[in-house]
């Protein structure tokens, strides 16, 4: 195995990054509780998962923390299903307007 090769091997392997399963649940929980509620007008997809974060008091990754960084991916794919499913009239979009995450 060449150098480069064990060194991203031992980075991936040691990502200590994803969130415990309790937290990821939460998460989960915490956006589809917010998603329900009809009196908030959501604005894209992001502002889901980034007050989901929030509320559950999780800071949100970077994309160095490779694992958190595949959950934090997943969050905004399950809010884009959510707020399609409980605003599907709504004016909220899947990304912000500048695209800047």
């Amino acid at each position: 195995m060449k150098i480069a090769q064990l060194f991203n091997h031992l980075n991936e392997s040691d990502d200590q990054s994803a969130l415990e399963s309790k937290t990821y649940t939460a998460i989960q929980n915490e956006m589809t509780t917010q998603a329900k509620d009809e009196s908030k007008e959501w604005p894209n997809s992001l502002a889901l998962v980034h007050d989901a974060y929030q509320v559950v008091g999780v800071e949100r990754p970077t994309p160095a923390m490779r694992a958190a960084w595949t959950q934090y991916e997943e969050f905004i794919v399950l809010a884009v299903q959510l707020l399609n499913k409980y605003h599907p009239d709504g004016n909220w979009r899947v990304t912000t307007a500048s695209s800047k995450i």
